[in-house]
């Protein structure tokens, strides 16, 4: 949230680390305590050891509710030397995490890998704060990850974001170049957030290219 909040000041309401925390204004929507906190601090304290051994570049980011309490991390492996070799290996060692029922969450082709206290459902938070922000009309989401889609079939106006990394299997209706979200943004800020898709921004998904 922390994160987030110092990059979007213009915002009232946020939703990271895939919707676990969603906070309205100055009030915090979290999810209850998590029983199982302690093992799964225990078993990434483990990681973090053990992962300096595979490539000393393999980079654990942590990912805390506001009040601190760690519900999710992610092991990035993109700087490793060898990634085949790093992707192996990290894969055997997120194992006792699905073992012990936490959510690990992999992505094909992509250089990490997400480990969640729980499930992350970003539909459901797409939903709640429709529901708590009252909004009536149309509203558009943009994504880039697997993740993603639960809240692209939800949105009238899904946009994917293209980069080098870009899964192939998105569920959204149009997609945005990376390089071009500044320019996007500019063009709906004229025209009184109206979408337009025949933007010269905008590329139809029959026409994705990378």
């Amino acid at each position: 949230m922390r994160f987030i909040q110092k990059r979007a000041p213009f915002a009232w309401a946020w939703a990271p680390i895939g919707g676990v925390e969603i906070k309205i204004g100055d009030r915090v929507l979290s999810p209850p305590q998590a029983v199982r906190g302690s093992s799964f601090v225990a078993l990434l304290e483990r990681i973090e050891t053990e992962v300096t051994r595979i490539d000393d570049s393999i980079y654990i980011e942590r990912k805390a509710l506001s009040d601190g309490r760690l519900v999710a991390f992610c092991v990035d492996w993109r700087l490793a030397k060898d990634w085949e070799t790093a992707r192996r290996r990290l894969h055997t060692l997120v194992e006792p995490f699905e073992e012990q029922g936490f959510k690990v969450l992999r992505y094909t082709g992509r250089p990490y890998i997400d480990i969640y206290l729980e499930r992350v459902d970003k539909g459901q938070a797409f939903l709640t704060l429709r529901r708590e922000l009252k909004v009536k009309g149309p509203i558009m989401y943009l994504g880039d990850s697997e993740l993603d889609n639960p809240a692209f079939n939800l949105a009238e106006i899904s946009i994917g974001v293209l980069h080098k990394e870009t899964p192939s299997k998105l569920d959204c209706e149009f997609f945005v170049h990376f390089r071009d979200i500044g320019a996007f943004f500019q063009e709906l800020w004229r025209n009184n957030l109206t979408f337009d898709s025949n933007s010269r921004w905008i590329v139809r998904k029959e026409g994705r290219k990378f």
